[in-house]
């Protein structure tokens, strides 16, 4: 009996050893691929992860969420979201290619700007006129 506990826990260690190894050839979190095989449930499905900048944001709506420990759930409380618009430029600046990628399209997709400016061709100051 005790030979097949140490087999049982030999398969748990490869399990966990492919889950990390997929995780890093696809390059998210090990949570990521864990709740991507129905293993665990996420409060944030309805989220788009931001990993690099470790928020979520709604694409309806630009708000974004801080990203738990976890990395498969949002913090969701209140006071703790933010909209995209309201955001820092250093934010911005934060994000790999990928995310930035994710945010431009949400963000042409709402018709929003960064940094909460809406400029229009006769708002743009040229030199400072």
């Amino acid at each position: 009996m005790r030979k097949n506990n140490n087999n049982m826990k030999l398969k748990k260690e490869k399990d966990w050893i492919e889950i990390d190894a997929e995780a890093d050839a696809r390059n998210v979190s090990v949570e990521t691929v864990l709740q991507d095989r129905g293993i665990v449930e996420s409060n944030a499905s309805h989220l788009t992860p931001l990993e690099s900048v470790g928020m979520f944001v709604d694409p309806t709506n630009g708000v974004t969420y801080p990203m738990l420990a976890d990395g498969i759930n949002a913090d969701l409380y209140d006071g703790m979201a933010c909209h995209i618009e309201d955001l820092e430029e250093e934010w911005f600046d934060d994000l790999d290619e990928s995310d930035s990628t994710i945010v431009k399209d949400i963000m042409d997709n709402l018709d929003l700007t960064s940094y909460g400016v809406a400029l229009g061709y006769n708002d743009i100051e040229i030199n400072g006129c």
